[in-house]
């Protein structure tokens, strides 16, 4: 029985050499196609056109962070109290139903 360590060292190696081996397969089926440098370097790059006018994103409003936080404190106070009353809701209608079947075991 082999020991747990070589085990997973073997895998790792077995694989590594078969990655190994698809890739200089790969490599030789498919040679990538030469391009001379000067090619390259004769192509200019053309700059981001420049958009002038409004800025299509909306206006910043300046407040303070702390309104900012009272803002969120309060929404989620608000979906807190939405939350608890469809949990009480719920409740509600279940301990209604639950009733309703074991109104008659006394």
């Amino acid at each position: 029985m082999t020991r747990p360590d070589k085990d997973w060292k073997e895998q790792r190696d077995r694989l590594l050499a078969d990655t190994l081996a698809f890739v200089q397969q790969v490599a030789v089926e498919q040679p990538l196609p030469s391009v001379p440098a000067k090619t390259m370097a004769a192509q200019p790059v053309e700059p981001a056109p420049v958009v002038s006018g409004p800025s299509p994103r909306l206006p910043i409003q300046q407040t303070s962070m702390r309104d900012d936080i009272r803002a969120h404190v309060d929404l989620f106070r608000a979906r807190q109290h939405a939350f608890q009353v469809a949990r009480d809701a719920h409740y509600d209608d279940a301990i209604r139903r639950v009733r309703a079947v074991t109104k008659n075991w006394s």
